[in-house]
This record gives structure tokens, sequence and C-alpha cells, in this order.
């Protein structure tokens, strides 16, 4: 399972500028697309606020028209569309709004055999932080990868600068 986040783009009415009646009938139809989508939804999102832009070259230009975003679980980018169906971001059905779907793709964790190799490599590096052989190098890896700080310890204590933990 992959998690996507949705980016709702269009000419929202700001929730302040909606009638009563207006306001309820858009949380209802939110409140049953929520409870449709159950655990897929990891995140409800929230609309957006004042915006702005800065370009490269250090402009402003016009910021989008993004309005908001939820976060969804699915097996892929088919099943992640799919919940969007009955979306009430969708419901004028003028083609003024979408919802980009976007999978979000995890951050680089080394394998257990990368971090072995990293290891046995660290003993003939050098660090700018330890004096000695970089012994600490693993110290990029998570607790996830079955590395901690504990386990680092006795490395780093027979490294020249061991007041480093």
């Amino acid at each position: 399972m992959s998690k996507f986040l949705y980016l709702y783009r269009g000419p929202a009415t700001p929730m302040e500028d909606m009638t009563p009646e207006q306001s309820a009938e858009a949380m209802e139809a939110w409140g049953q697309w929520i409870g449709r989508l159950g655990p897929a939804l990891v995140d409800v999102g929230s609309p957006f606020g004042t915006r702005s832009a800065v370009a490269d070259d250090g402009s402003s230009p016009e910021p989008g028209d993004l309005n908001g975003y939820s976060i969804v679980v699915a097996g892929n980018l088919t099943a992640a569309r799919a919940l969007a169906d009955k979306h009430p971001f969708l419901s004028e059905g003028k083609g003024r709004f979408s919802v980009e779907v976007f999978e979000l793709v995890p951050m680089y964790e080394p394998s257990q055999a990368r971090l072995r190799s990293w290891s046995a490599t660290a003993g003939r590096l050098r660090s700018p932080w330890i004096h000695g052989p970089a012994r600490g190098l693993s110290l990029i890896c998570n607790d996830r990868q079955g590395i901690s700080a504990g386990a680092l310890r006795p490395a780093l204590a027979n490294s020249a600068s061991p007041g480093l933990i």
C-alpha cells in the first residue's frame, strides 16, 4: 500500500463566504465522503488559507488555485483515483474543479545488506566529526533499520573522540 496526496484545485468558495445552509450542505457532503473512505483516508487534510508564491528568479508570481489536501492509502494510482469517486470537491460537473493525485514516494532507506557494507567500509573512511576512523558513519541510519545510537556507542567509544555520544 502506498500513500497518495490529493490536491484540490479550482475556484472554491471560502467557508466564511458561504451561507449557513451552503456550509451545512458542504460539510454533509464531506462527511459522507470521509465515512465512505474509512481507514483508507489517513489524513483528512485541511483547506489552504492565505497564500503566496516565490519564483526561482526571486519574483512573486500569482499563486495557484490550490485549495487544500488530503492523504489516502491505496494499492496503486488507479485505486487512489477510484477513492475520489463522488468526492464533494468534484460535484459541480463543469470541469472547473479537479483533484490531483500524487503518490508520496518514501524517502530512501538503506537495506540491511547496504548497512553491513557501509559498516565494513566505515573503518577505512575519515570523518570531519570524528578524528580517527569514521566508525560513526552508521549514524545516518534509523531505528527502523535495526540500528540505534545505543548500538553505536561501543564503536564510537573506540574512536578518537568518544565524547560525541
